[in-house]
Formats: C-alpha cells, sequence, structure tokens
C-alpha cells in the first residue's frame, strides 16, 4: 500500500514544471519554512515564475504558506512529504540543494549559522560546517542556543574524527 502511494507522488512530482518540483526540492532539504525572496535568489527566476509555482503547488496540496511582518514563507503540506521528494532526488543533487540553501543562508542580513552548519553537513563540506557551528555558538544570544551549537559541533566531531 505505502508502495502504492509513494509511485502516486512520485507520479504528481513528475508532473509539476521545473520550477514548482525545484522548491520542493528545497523545501525537502530545508529544516523550516523559506520566504519567497530566498527562495527567488534560490531559484534564481522570475518573480512570476515563481508565484506561478507556488499556486500550481498550493492547488496541488504540496506546499502551504504562511505571511507574516516579513514576508511569505512556504514548507511542506505534511512532513511525511519530504522523505518521498528527497527519494525522487540523486544524492549529488540533495548536495547541491543544500550547498546552494547554505550559500544563500549565509548573505542574509541575520545569518541563522546553526541552519547554514546544518546545510554544510549535509553537502559533505565539514570545514565550512564546522565554521558555521562556531559561529552559531560565538553569536548565540540564550543558553538554549548554546547548548544547540554545542550539540553540532558535537556531532559534527563525532562524524569527522579528523575535523
Amino acid at each position: 500500500y505505502r508502495n502504492s502511494i509513494n509511485r502516486w507522488h512520485q507520479a504528481e512530482l513528475d508532473a509539476l514544471g521545473k520550477t514548482a518540483r525545484k522548491i520542493t526540492q528545497f523545501l525537502a532539504c530545508s529544516t523550516e519554512a523559506l520566504k519567497l525572496v530566498t527562495l527567488e535568489r534560490l531559484l534564481k527566476t522570475h518573480p512570476d515564475e515563481l508565484q506561478a509555482a507556488q499556486e500550481e503547488l498550493e492547488e496541488a496540496r504540496w506546499i502551504v504558506s504562511t505571511e507574516s511582518s516579513d514576508g511569505i514563507a512556504l514548507c511542506l503540506a505534511d512532513p511525511n512529504l519530504r522523505p518521498i521528494i528527497l527519494d525522487t532526488c540523486s544524492p549529488a543533487l540533495v548536495k547541491r540543494r543544500h550547498q546552494r540553501l547554505a550559500q544563500c543562508l549565509i548573505t542574509l542580513h541575520d545569518s541563522p549559522w546553526l541552519r547554514i552548519g546544518f546545510h554544510y553537513q549535509a553537502c559533505g563540506r565539514h570545514h565550512k560546517a564546522l565554521s558555521a557551528y562556531r559561529e552559531a555558538l560565538r553569536h548565540a544570544k540564550s543558553d538554549q542556543e548554546k547548548v544547540a551549537a554545542h550539540q553540532a559541533l558535537n556531532q559534527l566531531a563525532a562524524q569527522n574524527p579528523t575535523t
């Protein structure tokens, strides 16, 4: 039963436009919702094309968008879609999506260093992940943020004893 659902989702994904499919890939790689402006930079696409893809994905119930004072953010409609989407991507493509996310997040005014480190770690750029996690620790404003940065550093060290 599960395989038939996955095949159905696979067929639905294949039917999406190129930009819409790319949006689902970035959202599947991201741990948090992505703002429209961030997606525009990630995809290097025209705002009209992005809006059309957003509408296509909302209509097909792949994503939901939320509006706040700092803009519109998109996320997957259901976290169970994440593995289905990632299964349609090659490991190299997933790494490229994580790399683009990290590079894009670094340019934000208030860089989310833990997320940047996560994406660098996911694409195998361990030294860049280490630097990002150290920045997260340096910029931590609460004990909770310090603990999260320490946990990320420890996990990275356990994954790569050489760093």
